[in-house]
């Protein structure tokens, strides 16, 4: 946890991507931001959230319940920085590439959106050298992906 949370402090902003496990999102996600609580790291940090699921629903109860979670923790919900991904599994080639060229906008839409967020704050960011390879790389960059001054973390549960 000291880790997360000194990798939470020294970013710019958060996307955070999960799917949805008994209509909510994994028990490690809401243990991991329970313990940000009392600390603070998500206080006004600009974040993106997405959710992805077999279902027709994409996660959407997950999504909801990762929402009112990080509102609690007074994050920033970054304006366009909120996707639910329906029937993901027909969304991706056999490599786990993203080939639906819908989801693939709305992915880089939700980035864009989070890297304005994180430009209008002072920093600044890159993430055209973020190149897809499987979903779960796509939508979570580690802060070395990042060639830029600034640091957007990337969350994935459960970890791959």
């Amino acid at each position: 946890m000291k880790d997360l949370r000194g990798q939470l402090q020294a970013a710019d902003g958060v996307l955070i991507c999960t799917p949805e496990y008994a209509y909510g999102m994994p028990g490690a996600l809401k243990n991991a931001l329970d313990w940000t609580v009392s600390t603070g790291e998500f206080y006004d940090k600009p974040i993106a959230t997405i959710s992805a699921s077999p279902s027709s629903t994409g996660g959407e109860k997950a999504h909801a319940s990762l929402l009112l979670t990080l509102t609690a923790l007074a994050a920033e919900i970054v304006e366009g920085g909120t996707l639910i991904i329906p029937f993901v599994r027909t969304k991706l080639n056999a490599a786990g590439d993203v080939s639906d060229p819908e989801t693939a906008l709305a992915l880089r839409s939700v980035l864009d959106a989070l890297a304005r967020v994180v430009l209008i704050a002072g920093a600044s960011i890159s993430l055209t050298r973020v190149m897809p390879r499987t979903f779960s790389r796509y939508v979570c960059m580690s802060p070395r992906a990042v060639p830029c001054h600034s640091r957007v973390l990337g969350l994935e549960f459960p970890p791959a």
